[in-house]
């Protein structure tokens, strides 16, 4: 792709990147066409103080070299010129031709001088076009001449900021009224809405044979897939590409709207994205819409509360013919790989093989972790539970493997050693266990294993039975199809146990001190009038940040 597709590209993601409004209408004399896209991002101001206030919780010292960096960069006068109170409207016109398309910034000013002289303390040369008042060429000092154009159009207050655009479309007739870009209700920082019928059809007809064309090598790599390649990936690929294209042709008939938000909070730490497909009134897909329930299952119950902290996978019923093949893809997968397993391991892997492949033909996944502690004895327990397709046939399987160990092995493993509810549990004794696990479960580490009800559980420390007991007697209840959830403070103190100092610094950092169990990062899906795809995190910039901070050192 050339500098300039890739440029256009990223301006346009950049407005992808931003409240949905409502359709702007061409207001009387207007002469504009309804764009293809839309958006705003929240006022500078607000802005400012978000990105400072993930500066400070990631290093309070970065405060004074954020302020020092932009009175580096700007000098004293810093954002005179702009008028940080209002936000900013965004629009897009994407043409037939990529490289045809442009996107318009409408950035609030305080005056047309001062916003020139912001320019040029940002080290761009300003041209005015010849016979074109209040309209300028913009070229970044120190650069060669950019491929993509950047033009600015002064007009009703506001510099209407155009990447890719022509003179000609930045007549004041066809720039849009602010007030049809900005919504007063919108809450999120930065959201935009795409018009699905609006798009080019050449566009849409080019999205479509990509997938069309990977359906093809799909099945020419079905008969002629490499011998080390699991048989079952070609038709899960196929599998994958037609549910894809089925519904890109929904989209493109039956939609309305695709919105993306994202919301960003410094003072809580949130972070939270959601991508909306709104169908058209009264068409299949809306029906279809409406039908999307939540994912329900067991094992999102295993983290209650007073939980150290805990995570689970359980999403909406997986279609069925991307359950059917994918369980055989991942089945012939784990095949592949018991053949250079040792003769133990093999049947093992054999028949997890086949609990794969029974579970995602169910269309269902299940299975959830927690962490409880510290108790008395300042130790933690653990506890994995998993949705399987034949408990008892696992369950033997494991047993008749045991059987077969070394009399050495078979000394670590007590079969039947235990019994929660109706389940037996059996116990491993590890040898030697590092020092860092016996803080954290106890000089003799000890793992439980039991089967039954659908589901395989294991548990480490010392109240491993009872969490095995409780584990087995959860029922469905609906659920995010994917969470992570902590107890900052408690996570902070198990990593203090175990974890160098500087190590237990970053956890700290990263998580917070707030004593309360919640969402870390969870991804979800809901119907209704829209299909919304959300996902949100705690923090977790700051993770990457700190270590983006050491690498630079």
């Amino acid at each position: 792709m050339s500098f300039r597709l890739r440029s256009l590209a990223l301006g346009l993601l950049v407005l992808a990147a931003a409240p949905a409004v409502a359709a702007p209408v061409p207001q009387a004399g207007a002469k504009y066409d309804p764009p293809t896209a839309v958006g705003q991002l929240v006022s500078g101001q607000r802005l400012l103080d978000e990105i400072k206030g993930f500066a400070l919780a990631l290093n309070p010292q970065f405060g004074d070299e954020f302020d020092k960096g932009i009175a580096d960069e700007l000098g004293e006068k810093g954002f005179a010129g702009l008028d940080l109170k209002k936000p900013v409207g965004m629009f897009a016109y994407i043409k037939p031709k990529l490289e045809h398309s442009y996107v318009v910034f409408a950035v609030p000013t305080t005056s047309e001088k001062e916003a020139l002289d912001l320019l040029d303390r940002l080290k761009f040369n300003v041209e005015e076009e010849k016979g074109q008042k209040g309209l300028y060429r913009l070229r970044k000092r120190g650069f060669v001449d950019e491929e993509v154009p950047v033009r600015v159009k002064f007009h009703d207050g506001h510099a209407y900021l155009a990447v890719n655009a022509d003179p000609d479309e930045l007549d004041v007739v066809k720039l849009i009224p602010i007030k049809a870009l900005v919504d007063d209700k919108e809450k999120a920082p930065v959201a935009a809405t795409v018009y699905v019928s609006r798009v080019p059809k050449e566009l849409i007809d080019m999205a479509g044979g990509l997938l069309a064309e990977g359906r093809r090598e799909m099945a020419q790599l079905e008969q002629r897939a490499p011998r080390d390649m699991p048989q079952g990936f070609p038709p899960f690929g196929k599998e994958c590409l037609d549910w894809a294209e089925r519904n890109w042709a929904a989209m493109i008939s039956d939609g309305e709207t695709l919105t993306l938000r994202l919301n960003a909070e410094h003072k809580s730490g949130a972070f939270d994205t959601s991508l909306s497909l709104a169908p058209k009134a009264g068409s299949k897909l809306a029906t279809d819409i409406a039908a999307v329930k939540k994912g329900s299952g067991r094992f999102h119950q295993l983290t209650t509360k007073d939980a150290v902290g805990g995570a689970w996978v359980g999403p909406p019923t997986l279609p069925k013919g991307i359950g059917e093949k994918g369980g055989k893809f991942l089945s012939d997968w784990i095949n592949l790989a018991a053949k250079d397993a040792g003769e133990t391991a093999q049947p093992v892997l054999a028949e997890l093989a086949k609990q794969v492949e029974g579970v995602l033909a169910k269309g269902q996944i299940d299975g959830g972790l927690a962490v409880f502690g510290p108790d008395k004895d300042s130790l933690y327990t653990g506890v994995v539970a998993i949705g399987v397709s034949d408990a008892a046939a696992l369950e033997k399987v494991v047993k008749d493997t045991v059987k077969g160990l070394p009399k050495e092995a078979q000394g670590m493993v007590k079969l039947d050693a235990e019994k929660a509810g109706d389940l037996n549990v059996h116990i491993v004794t590890l040898p030697e266990v590092p020092a860092e696990v016996q803080k954290l479960i106890g000089q003799k580490a000890e793992i439980r294993v039991a089967f039954g009800g659908g589901a395989a559980f294991v548990a480490a420390g010392p109240g491993g039975l009872e969490q095995i007991k409780r584990a087995a007697g959860l029922k469905a209840a609906e659920a995010k199809g994917f969470d992570v959830l902590i107890n900052p403070a408690k996570v902070k103190k198990l990593t203090a146990d175990v974890l160098p100092a500087e190590g237990a610094q970053v956890f700290g950092m990263m998580l917070g001190e707030e004593d309360k169990l919640r969402s870390q990062f969870g991804v979800d899906i809901t119907g209704g009038k829209e299909l919304t795809v959300s996902w949100s995190q705690y923090r977790v910039g700051l993770f990457f940040g700190w270590f983006g901070a050491r690498a630079v050192r």
